[in-house]
């Protein structure tokens, strides 16, 4: 069945029970479910409705890896976008408009525990929570935020140090991003006073920069 139909069933419950648990592979395979329901914009509105984005961030914590790995790959599943959406954001299975709930998922506490996974010495961790910045940068309206939250500089650091899932979910975020807002990802890049980005001199930074924009385009 659809993803709709699943919570219909009332699949919905039982998952967050075990997330709420204490058993953390059933934390990992409740998490990856939710994933995998969060399928259309109708069906990730229900579950952060139901309150799931605050246990994904307690989540994202956890002292397992394969715990922090899931809840970072159901939060990139409610921070996508359905491919069925029309451009103005309706869900093609009902006649009411629901748009991405991208900014519930911004505006959870999210971002700080994502950008912490990616220097987590997990490669699956580490692209798990790529991938899930890349979802948010989809959306070009979060862009300056997240700029401003400080997703750039890891992200940067994955292109260098991550594996090649992680590398290229961070390569997509930033080109997401250097389409849209080029001006303020460049000044974010060249004027940081700390040595996030690696080279601390303005020539280094420049030429990972022009490195960025390479791989970008």
């Amino acid at each position: 069945r659809n993803s709709a139909g699943m919570i219909e069933l009332g699949a919905l419950p039982p998952l967050l029970a075990l997330l709420r648990g204490e058993a953390p592979e059933l934390q990992a395979q409740a998490a990856w479910a939710l994933a995998s329901i969060a399928a259309t914009n109708q069906s990730r509105q229900a579950m952060v409705d139901e309150g799931l984005l605050p246990m994904l961030v307690g989540l994202l914590g956890s002292p397992v890896p394969e715990v922090r790995a899931a809840a970072a790959g159901a939060v990139a599943a409610l921070a996508s976008k359905d491919p069925r959406d029309f451009v103005h954001g309706r869900d093609d299975q009902t006649a009411i408009p629901l748009l991405p709930v991208s900014w519930r998922v911004f505006d959870s506490n999210v971002i700080t525990p994502l950008v912490s996974l990616l220097k987590d010495s997990d490669p699956d961790c580490k692209a798990q929570a790529a991938n899930a910045l890349n979802q948010l940068c989809a959306s070009h309206q979060l862009h300056r935020d997240l700029i401003a939250a400080g997703v750039v500089a890891p992200l940067s650091k994955a292109v260098e140090e991550g594996n090649n899932e992680a590398r290229g979910s961070a390569l997509t975020a930033l080109g997401f991003m250097i389409a849209k807002v080029k001006d303020e990802l460049e000044a974010n890049i060249l004027s940081s006073p700390t040595d996030d980005y690696g080279p601390v001199d303005l020539a280094g930074r420049e030429a990972h920069l022009a490195k960025i924009k390479h791989y970008c385009f």
